[in-house]
C-alpha cells in the first residue's frame, strides 16, 4: 500500500493568479527588484531629490519609459505619467493660498496639504517651473509612511486613522502573525513600519508574513506584533499547544490555507486546533482564500457512460486550463469521505494533443479504508498549451461529492465553481473568516473576484466579514487578496479591544454588529458575511476626521472652509478666491478685484462699426459686447446694421421732384434728415414760388412793364374773355401792361406757360379786336 504525505500547503498570498499579479512560478510573489541605476548622465538640481531627477530625465523624453523606471525606483507615477512629489515650502501652505495658486498654475495638482509641505502630482514638463518658484525649498518622493503618523489606504477605509488621532492604536494588545514566510522582517522593523514587535522570525521565503504584519500595524500601531513561523500542521499544533496558552496573545492572524484536511465542513485537525484557541478567550482571524475565479470545481460524482472517468460536465471528462510554459501547477483532489475512505480515486494531469492527452503527472494513491480521501500533483509545465485534469474511479464505493482545487495555477479551469470555495481553516466554526474587498471600491462593498465564497459544505454561512485588500506595504507591491483583508480585521480587533476594554470574543462580535452589509444583500451573506468592516469613527472622540472639509468664517465674516489635519484638528480657515458677487471674499477690503469690472458697472466703448457705444458689466463681472447707439442723422452707420441714417425720412442733401403753386419744383433733404418745402423757379404770379420768403423777386419783365408785378398783386385781371379760334387765345378789355392803355386785346389762355409780363407785351402788340 502506497501512501502520500499530505496535506499540500500554500499561503493565500500565493493563491492569486500568476497571470493576474505576476507571481513567480512557485506561486509566491517575487522579491521586489531594486531600482536600476537610472539614466546617465542626468542633471542633479539643488532643489530636487536624485530619484526624481533621474525620473525627470527619462520621462521628459518618454513618459512610458519613465513610468517603467519609476516602478523599480520607488517613485509613484500615475496613469497620466505624473510623479507624486512632496514639495517642502518656505511658508505654511495652509495660510498661503497665493502660493498654492501659483504652484497650481505651474502645473502641480495638490493631493494633500500639510503644515509645511504639500503632496502633488507633477508632470515632467511642469517640473522646471515648480523648481523655479521662490517658495519651494525641496522636491522629493514622499517619505515612506510611518505607522505612528501615517495610515494605509485600508486603515483609512475602515476609519482606523481617526482613532490614531486620539492616540488609540491597540495599546497593550498582542497580535500573533502566523506565517511561514517573513523575508525582510528586519528591514521593516528598521524602517519603523513595525514599531512594536516581540521576537524575530527567520528571514526566509517571501515577504507575505511581513506584509501582513505591516498592515496589522498600520491599523493598530500601538499593538505588539508577535511573528510565529510555521511550515506544517505539526509545527502549528506544537505552537498552539506549547507557546500560545502562556502568552499574552489575544488575536491570532492566520492567512494560510491547508489542503487535504477536511471537506470544508468544519471538521478535522485544523478546526479542532482553532476551537481550542477560541476556547482560551482568543480570536482566530482567518483569510477566506482566493479561489473563486477558476481554482475550484466541485459537484456530485457523475459518470454517465460508465467508463470510470469523472464527467465535469455532461460528456466532458477533461477539465482544461490554457497555461503558458515555464509555470508550476498544483492540483488537489479530495472527496467527501474524511477522515479515511475505501473509495479509491486517481488524479491525472495531461497535456492535450491532437487525438491524445499526454500524461504530465499522476497521483494514484491507494485508498482502501485507512487513507484520507486525497490525491495531489505538482508539475512544472515546460511547454505552453492546453492541459487537462482527469479523475478515475479505480475501486471501492462510488463517491458522493468530489472536489478539485488548484492552490497554484497559471490559469483558471475551464469548468469551475464560485460557491463553496473557502479554504481550511476558513470553514471552521471558531475562525473569524475574512473576505477581500478592493480598497479602491470599498464603499460599494463588492468582494474581489477571486475572494472565496461560502457557504460551507454543511451550509453554514461563511465568510464572516469583508475588509480591504489592494493596499501598499513597504515590502511588497500592491497587496491584494484575503491575506491583506484579514490583517485589517486583526488590527481593527486589537484597536477596538484597547478602546473598549472588551475581551477579544466580545470585541469581535461588536465588529460584526457594526459591519456594513452590501447594498441589497442579506446579513449575513455568502460573500462578505456581515458586510464590510467599519470602525465607528464617531466614538473616537476627536474634533474632526482627517481630510474632512469643515465650514469656517474669516475675520471679515466671509464663509470659507478648512481641512481637518492628520492630527484630527481643523486647519486654518482657507482664504477663498474672490468671486463676482459684490462682496469681499478674501477680506482685503476690496470687492470683485481681479475681474474686468463690477456687476452693473456701465462704461463707454467703440463698436465694430466705429460708433461710440455703451456696455454694462455682467453678473459674472465681465464686459459684454459693445452695444451700438440708436441711429442718428449724421451720415454714418451708428447702429452697425450696414445702413446709414436708416429710420429717417431722407439723407441730408438728397432731392426729389415736387409741385408747388402748380409749378414743377424740387424738395431737398435737410441736415436734420427731413424734407424741406417744395421749391420752384420764381414767376410773376404774386406768390413765393422758390420758398425764400419774397414774392416775384428777380422776374425780368423789362422797363415798360415795371408795374406788372404790382398790378398783378393788386388784383387787376382780365375784363372779359373771348374764346377764339383754337382756344388758346382769349380776348379781354382792361388795363394793359403799358401805362394809360385800356381796351380789347388777346391773351394766351394758359398764362402759366409764359411770363405774364412777356405775355402782355406780346398780346398788346397784336391788333385789337
Amino acid at each position: 500500500m502506497r501512501r502520500h504525505a499530505m496535506p499540500a500547503l500554500t499561503d493565500l498570498f500565493a493563491q492569486r493568479w500568476a497571470w493576474l499579479v505576476g507571481v513567480a512560478a512557485a506561486g509566491m510573489l517575487a522579491s521586489p527588484a531594486f531600482a536600476n541605476p537610472g539614466p546617465k548622465p542626468w542633471t542633479e538640481h539643488r532643489k530636487l531629490a536624485s530619484r526624481l531627477a533621474q525620473w525627470w530625465a527619462i520621462a521628459a523624453q518618454d513618459r512610458a519609459a519613465g513610468r517603467t523606471w519609476a516602478q523599480d525606483a520607488g517613485v509613484k507615477v500615475d496613469a497620466a505619467g505624473r510623479a507624486l512629489a512632496e514639495l517642502r515650502l518656505k511658508v505654511s501652505p495652509q495660510g498661503s493660498p497665493q502660493v498654492l495658486k501659483r504652484l497650481q498654475r505651474a502645473g502641480a495638482e495638490m493631493t494633500a496639504i500639510g503644515s509645511d509641505r504639500v503632496d502633488a502630482q507633477v508632470a515632467p514638463e511642469a517640473m522646471a517651473a515648480i523648481l523655479a518658484d521662490p517658495d519651494v525649498e525641496w522636491v522629493a518622493p514622499p517619505l515612506a509612511p510611518m505607522a505612528l503618523s501615517q495610515a494605509s489606504a485600508g486603515a483609512r477605509a475602515i476609519d482606523a486613522h481617526v482613532f490614531h488621532c486620539a492616540t488609540q492604536g491597540g495599546e497593550g494588545i498582542h497580535v500573533a502573525v502566523v506565517d511561514h514566510n517573513f523575508d525582510l522582517w528586519a528591514v521593516a522593523v528598521a524602517a519603523g513600519t513595525l514599531p512594536h514587535t516581540k521576537g524575530t522570525p527567520p528571514n526566509s521565503g517571501d515577504m507575505h508574513g511581513t506584509a501582513c504584519a505591516e498592515i496589522v500595524a498600520s491599523v493598530a500601531p500601538a499593538a505588539t506584533i508577535v511573528p510565529v513561523s510555521v511550515n506544517s500542521v505539526a509545527s502549528l499544533q506544537a505552537w498552539a499547544a506549547q507557546e500560545l496558552p502562556t502568552s499574552a496573545i489575544a488575536v491570532v492572524h492566520h492567512a494560510m490555507a491547508w489542503f487535504g484536511e477536511s471537506f470544508g465542513s468544519g471538521t478535522g485537525a485544523l478546526c479542532k486546533l482553532v476551537a481550542n484557541v477560541a476556547s482560551g478567550g482568543r480570536v482566530w482571524v482567518q483569510a477566506a482564500g482566493n479561489l473563486a475565479a477558476g481554482q475550484v470545481w466541485h459537484d456530485v460524482w457523475r459518470d454517465d457512460n460508465k467508463d470510470g472517468w469523472l464527467e465535469f460536465a455532461p460528456g466532458t471528462a477533461d477539465n482544461t486550463l490554457d497555461a503558458p510554459g515555464g509555470n508550476t501547477v498544483q492540483v488537489v483532489l479530495d472527496w467527501n469521505a474524511y477522515p479515511t475512505t475505501a473509495t479509491d480515486l486517481d488524479l491525472y494531469l495531461c497535456r492535450v494533443l491532437p487525438g491524445d492527452c499526454s500524461p504530465v503527472a499522476a497521483s494514484t494513491s491507494i485508498q482502501d479504508g485507512a487513507q484520507p480521501p486525497v490525491e495531489a500533483v505538482t508539475a512544472k509545465l515546460d511547454a505552453a498549451g492546453t492541459y487537462a485534469v482527469r479523475v478515475k474511479h479505480k475501486a471501492g464505493p462510488v463517491p458522493g461529492l468530489v472536489r478539485v482545487q488548484l492552490p497554484m495555477a497559471p490559469a483558471p479551469l475551464a469548468i469551475f465553481r464560485v460557491d463553496r470555495t473557502l479554504a481550511d481553516p476558513a470553514t471552521c466554526d471558531g475562525s473569524l473568516s475574512v473576505a477581500a474587498i478592493d480598497v479602491s471600491q470599498y464603499a460599494a462593498g463588492q468582494v474581489d473576484q477571486t475572494s472565496s465564497r461560502g457557504p460551507t459544505f454543511d451550509l453554514r454561512p461563511k465568510p464572516d466579514i469583508g475588509a480591504p485588500s489592494g493596499v501598499l506595504t513597504s515590502v511588497t507591491d500592491i497587496f491584494f487578496g484575503t491575506s491583506a483583508a484579514a490583517a485589517h480585521v486583526s488590527g481593527a480587533l486589537a484597536l477596538w479591544m484597547a478602546k473598549t476594554g472588551l475581551p477579544a470574543p466580545a470585541a469581535a462580535q461588536q465588529l460584526l454588529a457594526m459591519a456594513l452589509p452590501r447594498p441589497g444583500a442579506a446579513k449575513p451573506d455568502y460573500e462578505s458575511g456581515a458586510g464590510r468592516l467599519q470602525l465607528p469613527a464617531g466614538q473616537a472622540g476627536v474634533a474632526c476626521y482627517p481630510g474632512a472639509v469643515i465650514a469656517c468664517a474669516l475675520a471679515c465674516g466671509t464663509s470659507s472652509t478648512t481641512v481637518c489635519s492628520e492630527a484630527c484638528t481643523p486647519g486654518g480657515c482657507l482664504v477663498p478666491e474672490e468671486i463676482c458677487d459684490d462682496l469681499d471674499q478674501d477680506c482685503d477690503g476690496k470687492t470683485d478685484e481681479g475681474f474686468a469690472c463690477r456687476q452693473g458697472e456701465k462704461g463707454t466703448c467703440t463698436t465694430d462699426c466705429g460708433s461710440a457705444g455703451t456696455r454694462t458689466c455682467s453678473v459674472k463681472c465681465a464686459w459684454p459686447a459693445c452695444a451700438p447707439p440708436a441711429e442718428t442723422c449724421n451720415g454714418k452707420d451708428d447702429d452697425c446694421d450696414g445702413q446709414t441714417d436708416d429710420g429717417f425720412a431722407c439723407a441730408p442733401g438728397a432731392t426729389k421732384a415736387c409741385t408747388v403753386h402748380g409749378l414743377e419744383g424740387t424738395q431737398t433733404c435737410s441736415d436734420a434728415c427731413g424734407w424741406n418745402s417744395c421749391s420752384a423757379d420764381e414767376v410773376c404770379n404774386g406768390k413765393d414760388d422758390n420758398g425764400d420768403g419774397a414774392v416775384d423777386e428777380g422776374v425780368p419783365c423789362g422797363a415798360a412793364d415795371d408795374g406788372c408785378a404790382a398790378r398783378a398783386r393788386g388784383g387787376r385781371g382780365w375784363c372779359a374773355l373771348l374764346l377764339v379760334a383754337w382756344g388758346v387765345v382769349r380776348a379781354g378789355r382792361g388795363s394793359g401792361c403799358r401805362a394809360g392803355r385800356t381796351g380789347w386785346f388777346l391773351r394766351v389762355a394758359r398764362p402759366q406757360d409764359l411770363s405774364p409780363c412777356t405775355l402782355a407785351a406780346e398780346t398788346n402788340a397784336i391788333s385789337r379786336i
